[in-house]
């Protein structure tokens, strides 16, 4: 059935500037708008071959979903064409049901492909490229690179935390566009004559270890999908090969653009400056993949860039159409506010989600949609919301969705749920809690809070016994059983993790043996242990209950949301969904992380690097501190943003929980090292 677009969709629809960015709100309707412009400009020329769109969204999912409802419409016209006997558009859109397969849509990464593949000769790769991950011969290259290293500072960091140092420089550097090489080094000049040398001596091996990927790479003719949007980018400057581009695609359409990144943006302005009529989407307020190389920045410079052709200030749309209205103008009200941290305000762009009179007189699903509790479980909002009706019917489990910060977050409430005898229904990974590097970790953390006989007898089967025994240090593993007591009283869960891999040789050993599997999951406990400081609340000891559950259950691997079902997954999951209930728990959780601080801070835009406390009580230089604290505003911002598309997924009731008291919480908005969702949302 054809949907009616509002007064403001149509005038978007029928609008014929280019380029554009059209700024799209949550639940505005933009995939249907995508859709009919592109419908509205076949109809418009006669001779126009589906062949010359390119459409690209963010995932492979997105791509289907865009192709399933594209051909939809196609068909609809062909129908509409039928029915009013009309032979000639008949025809046209019968032709174009038929050319349905040559219809471009595909992610950044499938089309920047398909240019290499017809027109990579200029840049030295033949049109039989593969795609390969180098995650082997990196980790392989870093160590052959560090065997002949001997710098007399590097040595004073850990090998195995020097090693990780490398690979994710390189790996944040290909994310963001960076190349790692003698401009990068200049770039970098810190306060102290120490963290200088050391800083330059790290980014010299990162650039020899770039280089022989490199070299690697083109022996074997395979990129990484990163290097195929900087390897388009570097073809399309060709000027002979981007006029070919042009001619082959009329029209390029780009979904999700806030979640775009330099190269992506440098594509866009090339194929604007060839002729190519570019129409972006986009959202900067649900902007939430910075962690995959995503960058606001570049959305923004994409709506700058539209305005020097034309005045693209009020090229938005806002009139939702999934919320409530009354709980619209709940989520308005948070969102309309400064938000602040250290007499700082954070940015976050302001714009009202509105509904159409027509939206706003229809009736509402419940009489207290949004609602914020203080100290209540998660089961028991549930138990108590399937006593409730909504538009005039009982509330059922698949009605509802928690949708968590962190991963580590649906597994614990997934716990609960499971153990409250509530059916549930989550998203997770498969065979590594019951790996014996994750139930060796297990073993030695039970030990050291419940000290049975049993427990200390268990250690000696650990692969941490056996690495000690192999380095000679049998003799020292009471003296380290010893120590971990204390560091547990005193450190956050990642460190405690840090020191053990540290003081018992563990990632060395397992180096020694060739087993980079073990190594590599006990860093992904760490990264779960570290995902936790948005649960800061969760001590050691309840990590180890839920190592415990995770390995006793087998529940290593989780199904897909199911019909019966409440489900939980992460807000990102949720992105794009309309959801009739939501739950976010655990609000109140304190964003900013204690303890810990990160090994390095890159500035991506002014290519600035420094290492942090890796030297042990040698502070940290001066641009090190400065660019953690900007980094720590920069987070803080897209916490924001993930909480709007967090409270922006639903449709009915909304429920935010606090995991202490209306006291409790009033104590920490005091302490001006503490921010949470909770104190954003009043």
């Amino acid at each position: 059935m054809l949907i009616k677009p509002t007064e403001r969709q149509a005038s978007i629809i029928s609008d014929a500037n280019f380029p554009r960015y059209l700024t799209a709100g949550p639940g505005t309707g933009k995939t249907e708008v995508l859709i009919n412009k592109i419908i509205h400009l076949i109809e418009l020329e006669p001779d126009m071959n589906i062949a010359h769109f390119a459409i690209i969204t963010y995932t492979n999912k997105a791509t289907d979903e865009m192709r399933s409802r594209l051909s939809d419409r196609i068909y609809d016209e062909y129908l509409q064409g039928a029915k009013n006997r009309d032979d000639k558009k008949r025809a046209k859109w019968q032709y174009l049901l038929d050319a349905d397969d040559i219809l471009e849509i595909s992610t950044i990464h499938s089309f920047c492909y398909g240019l290499l593949r017809k027109y990579g000769t200029p840049i030295g790769h033949s049109t039989d490229l593969r795609i390969k991950s180098y995650k082997q011969e990196l980790n392989d290259i870093v160590d052959v690179v560090l065997s002949r290293t001997d710098e007399h500072l590097l040595g004073r960091i850990p090998g195995y935390r020097l090693r990780h140092i490398i690979r994710d420089v390189l790996k944040e550097c290909y994310n963001h566009g960076i190349t790692p090489d003698m401009d990068f080094i200049k770039h970098n000049r810190a306060d102290d004559r120490l963290w200088a040398v050391l800083e330059a001596d790290v980014l010299h091996i990162c650039i020899e270890v770039h280089e022989e990927l490199e070299r690697k790479k083109q022996e074997l003719n395979a990129l990484t999908l990163n290097d195929l949007i900087s390897k388009a980018v570097k073809l399309l400057r060709d000027a002979q090969v981007a006029e070919r581009v042009a001619r082959e695609y009329k029209y390029l359409f780009i979904d999700e653009f806030q979640d775009t990144n330099r190269s992506q943006l440098d594509i866009v302005r090339i194929l604007i400056g060839a002729g190519v009529k570019v129409f972006l989407i986009g959202d900067e307020k649900q902007s939430i993949y910075a962690f995959r190389g995503a960058d606001i920045e570049c959305s923004r410079q994409a709506r700058e860039l539209m305005g020097e052709y034309h005045d693209a200030d009020n090229f938005q749309i806002n009139e939702n159409f999934r919320t409530d209205q009354e709980l619209l103008v709940k989520i308005n009200e948070v969102f309309n506010e400064a938000f602040m941290f250290k007499g700082r305000e954070l940015s976050f762009p302001r714009a009202t989600i509105s509904k159409t009179a027509e939206l706003q007189s229809l009736p509402q699903g419940n009489g207290n949609p949004f609602r914020i509790t203080y100290g209540v479980e998660v089961p028991d909002i549930i138990k108590s919301l399937s006593k409730e009706q909504m538009h005039g019917r009982r509330i059922n489990y698949d009605d509802i969705f928690i949708l968590c910060r962190t991963n580590y977050e649906v597994r614990q409430i997934s716990g609960k749920l499971r153990r409250s005898g509530i059916p549930s229904s989550s998203i997770g990974g498969q065979g590594f809690f019951t790996s014996k590097e994750i139930t060796d970790t297990y073993k030695l953390f039970s030990a050291v809070f419940y000290r049975k006989a049993a427990h200390l007898r268990e250690l000696i089967s650990t692969d941490y016994y056996q690495a000690m025994v192999r380095s000679g240090k049998e003799q020292l593993f009471r003296t380290f059983f010893v120590e971990l007591i204390s560091v547990f009283k005193e450190k956050t869960i990642d460190e405690i993790l840090e020191h053990i891999y540290q003081s018992s040789g563990i990632i060395e050993y397992y180096y020694s043996r060739g087993d980079k599997p073990s190594v590599d999951n006990l860093f992904r406990l760490k990264t779960l242990a570290a995902d936790m400081y948005l649960n800061e609340y969760a001590q050691p000891l309840d990590f180890t209950e839920y190592l415990k559950e995770m390995i006793e259950s087998g529940a290593d691997e989780y199904a897909s949301c199911s019909e019966g079902t409440v489900s939980v997954l992460t807000i990102h999951k949720a992105k794009g969904l309309s959801l009739p209930i939501v739950i976010i728990p655990n609000i109140d959780r304190n964003l900013i992380r204690k303890r810990s601080e990160p090994d390095y801070v890159i500035d991506r835009n002014d290519k600035v690097f420094a290492l942090g406390n890796v030297l042990g009580r040698i502070m940290p230089s001066q641009k090190y501190s400065r660019l953690l604290k900007e980094k720590t505003f920069l987070r803080l911002e897209e916490e924001i943003r993930v909480l709007y598309v967090a409270m922006t997924r639903v449709k009915h009731i909304l429920i935010m929980t606090n995991r202490g008291s209306k006291e409790e919480l009033a104590k920490s908005t005091k302490n001006k090292d503490e921010i949470s969702w909770s104190a954003w949302v009043k």
